[in-house]
């Protein structure tokens, strides 16, 4: 196996060298860089879905979250791996990055279901391995754009991005800045669900353009293009204001803790028109901000019907409190009325999560008869989850 990996990847030897070896002297003694990359762009338009083109919403909302880490850190050098729309390979990305010695990189993107139009929110992906068929699909879909760039087969020598073989090789360097990434990662997903975006996590996807940037890195898929609704959010100047806010505000508790673990004094910043005091933690990072000290991030495993290990050991009283299962169907912007049409006759309660309301159904005492609701409900709701209370407190979600 590994005399196979090694003919087909001789690239990525040289790129696990390279990854392994970066200098970190180097980064040392300039001011803290960060490379905004906007997905897709030129001929590459990405998804187009609903009088979207990908690619435009990722350069408006990319724009946006520089400007805003500018103006609220005038200590950080903020560079574009594009500005305009023009088309860019995703070797030239990270090696953008690489040679500006950048200390993160953050790419953003727009999501798209294959197959019907329901699936919506954001999720956030890092480097690492998962097998996970959904997964697999958008780390395809992505680096597909490989094969658009005239001379891919001789830049990555041997490397398919539609082939899951291919993807072997990645396994090797994907912890390096694993735990930094997921920090950041974590960050921007509880950004997005405090201002009422609906969480879909933080996962693993070995993506080139992550692969190839030796720094942490994270690449953010801001909404469904597929979606009308999402669609429709993604076009308007209020979403893309308030997903770059989202990002920013990510990116600001990550250098917030990358200061105190440098031993570096933060400089002064504007304040910014954050919903943190009151928002809703997400179940990828269920510890609050003041977490983001402790020596590791939580672990990012393939997604399971097992709840995570809690931040702090539970009690006597934490185990027995009663755990109910419901179905959440949908979200909106206002609060809608019951027996309202779009609820499709099913009887809800409604919850108030960041500045939307989301709708639930039904109750269950067990897993396996919350699963059973929730087949029954996606007939009418696809994309409808399991969402678990444990003393009558929302704890966790289950896709």
């Amino acid at each position: 196996m590994w005399t196979k990996s090694y003919r087909l990847f001789p690239f990525l030897w040289v790129l696990l060298l390279f990854v392994v070896v970066w200098p970190v002297d180097a980064q040392r003694n300039h001011s803290f860089t960060v490379v905004i990359d906007a997905g897709h762009g030129g001929h590459d338009a990405g998804t187009v879905a609903n009088g979207l083109r990908e690619k435009d919403v990722n350069l408006a909302v990319a724009l946006r979250v520089g400007r805003l880490i500018k103006s609220r850190h005038p200590d950080v050098k903020v560079l574009y791996t594009r500005d305009k729309d023009n088309f860019v390979t995703l070797m030239g990305r990270a090696e953008f990055a690489n040679k500006n010695n950048a200390d993160l990189f953050i790419s953003i993107h727009a999501n798209s279901q294959e197959r019907g139009s329901g699936a919506y929110g954001t999720e956030t992906f890092v480097m690492g391995q998962e097998r996970n068929n959904k997964n697999m699909a958008v780390v395809q879909r992505e680096n597909s754009v490989i094969l658009m760039e005239k001379d891919y087969k001789t830049v990555y020598k041997g490397f398919d991005p539609r082939s899951t073989e291919s993807y072997i090789m990645f396994e090797l360097i994907q912890n390096v800045h694993q735990d930094q990434s997921i920090r950041l990662a974590q960050q921007i997903q509880k950004r997005f669900v405090s201002k009422g975006r609906h969480d879909r996590g933080v996962k693993l996807g070995n993506l080139a353009v992550l692969v190839f940037s030796a720094m942490p890195s994270v690449l953010v898929e801001l909404g469904f293009v597929s979606n009308p609704a999402e669609a429709q959010y993604l076009k308007s100047e209020a979403g893309r204001d308030e997903l770059a806010s989202a990002i920013a505000q990510g990116f600001t508790r990550y250098k917030e803790d990358y200061d105190r673990r440098s031993g570096r004094t933060p400089v002064p910043r504007p304040a910014e028109d954050d919903n943190s005091a009151s928002e809703t933690t997400p179940d990828v990072s269920a510890q609050e901000d003041t977490a983001a000290t402790a020596e590791q991030p939580e672990r990012v495993t393939p997604q399971t019907n097992t709840a995570k290990p809690a931040a702090k050991p539970q009690t006597r009283t934490s185990r027995a409190a009663k755990i109910t299962y419901k179905i959440q169907i949908f979200t909106s912007k206002t609060k809608l009325k019951a027996g309202d049409k779009q609820l499709k006759g099913y009887k809800v309660t409604t919850e108030q999560r960041g500045k939307r309301f989301a709708y639930l159904t039904g109750s269950a005492s067990s897993e396996a008869e919350a699963r059973k609701l929730q087949r029954k409900v996606r007939k009418h709701f696809p994309d409808a989850f399991i969402v678990v209370y444990e003393g009558g407190k929302r704890t966790r979600e289950i896709y």
